[in-house]
């Protein structure tokens, strides 16, 4: 015979939840502004020295909007209904999954070490989002 008391105590809180959503909300942000603010620095330290280029500049800016978008769409979607949120939550894990990959096969336009670098951002985004998502303390209705 099972313990229920046993298993509510092992169901994580609300409290646990949202401290990883404030981590991805917080990460997306901050990535955000930087690679939309100073996207030569930013991008420097993503992709290294290609990152100066006037035209990957650009492109940098539209991922950091991107991110930023991501935010705040997690943030609005706390006020709307559970499906809403969780919706997002899977959004942006599909998004940082994609980056990952885009990463890992980024042969010759970055370096090894940069490729897994990126990589292990985007794995590690993307397990916090399904993370939060298997967390969330309301189920799916």
């Amino acid at each position: 015979m099972m313990n229920t008391k046993a298993l509510e105590t092992d169901r994580p809180t609300s409290r646990s939840y949202r401290h990883v959503i404030n981590v991805i909300v917080t990460g997306r942000i901050a990535l955000g502004v930087g690679l939309m603010a100073h996207p030569g620095w930013a991008g420097r330290l993503w992709v290294g020295t290609p990152a100066e280029n006037r035209s990957l500049q650009y492109v940098l800016r539209i991922i950091g909007g991107r991110e930023i978008l991501l935010g705040i769409f997690l943030i609005l979607a706390r006020s709307e209904s559970t499906t809403y949120e969780r919706r997002m939550l899977r959004l942006g894990a599909a998004f940082d999954a994609w980056d990952a990959y885009s990463a890992l096969t980024a042969r010759d336009g970055m370096t090894r070490q940069r490729r897994w670098l990126a990589a292990a951002v985007g794995l590690t985004y993307t397990a916090l989002g399904l993370g939060a998502d298997r967390l969330h303390p309301k189920p799916v209705q």
